[in-house]
């Protein structure tokens, strides 16, 4: 932080242009320092500098760090008032913060913003998206999200898949995980120990032993490893049969 306390010391008022002001804000998240990145905002306005989509950007980005989704919202709210053309990178950065601490609400109500101002949502955008609905237990959304997805054309990945395996997991839908597990194969994503866990997971809640020691010995067949908690689950599941 020192150093960056010394970049900030640099130049007198008006010499900055916005591009020193974004590396200076990008340099403040890079070290989780989002309150002053924050503070460069604060400043840029006390000298007269006129808000700009990449300062704002990096700032959200900062707090998407750090989950601070609400000044995130804040410097969104800014960036609309001040009339910027947001863009994917900045509305993903807020809903991502939204999303690292279940702020679901939130985070669907950005995505249906973005489509209603004909911005095409990302992998990331929608993947966030769903990760809250997961933390939310809000298992039937993250579902609708992961077929929307697929109406925008954009393709599922291993972070998106295992976020809905583990929102169908938290809401004891065995089945819902286990049709997402199974077309795993015809999207191309190569399960990764998430995937096998959250699924394990899931037939664990709803009390089905041989689907979890099925996925089990799947697992290890995949060559990936399992560790104490997935072994541990596995044998719940065998316990609650009795």
């Amino acid at each position: 932080i020192s150093t960056l306390i010394m970049m900030d010391s640099v130049g007198h008022a008006g010499q900055r242009d916005v591009k020193s002001y974004a590396k200076l804000i990008s340099a403040y998240g890079k070290a989780n320092a989002w309150q002053q990145a924050i503070g460069v905002i604060s400043t840029m306005q006390e000298e007269a500098v006129l808000p700009h989509v990449i300062t704002h950007s990096a700032a959200i980005a900062a707090c998407n760090k750090c989950k601070q989704w609400q000044p995130a919202l804040g410097l969104l709210a800014v960036m609309k008032s001040s009339a910027l053309v947001l863009d994917v990178i900045t509305y993903s950065a807020a809903i991502s913060a939204c999303g690292k601490v279940g702020r679901w609400q939130h985070a669907i109500g950005l995505l249906a913003e973005m489509r209603s101002i004909d911005l095409l949502p990302n992998i990331i955008t929608y993947s966030s998206c769903i990760s809250a609905c997961e933390k939310g237990e809000q298992w039937q959304r993250a579902l609708k999200l992961l077929l929307l997805m697929r109406d925008d054309d954009v393709l599922p990945d291993v972070i998106s898949l295992n976020a809905c395996i583990s929102a169908c997991s938290r809401g004891v839908q065995w089945l819902a995980a286990l049709g997402l597990f199974v077309a795993v194969p015809q999207d191309s994503i190569v399960p990764d120990f998430i995937t096998y866990s959250a699924t394990i997971g899931a037939f664990e809640q709803a009390g089905h032993w041989q689907l979890a020691l099925s996925s089990l010995m799947l697992m290890q067949d995949a060559n990936v490893l399992p560790n104490l908690i997935t072994y541990l689950v596995a044998i719940n599941a065998c316990s609650k049969s009795g």
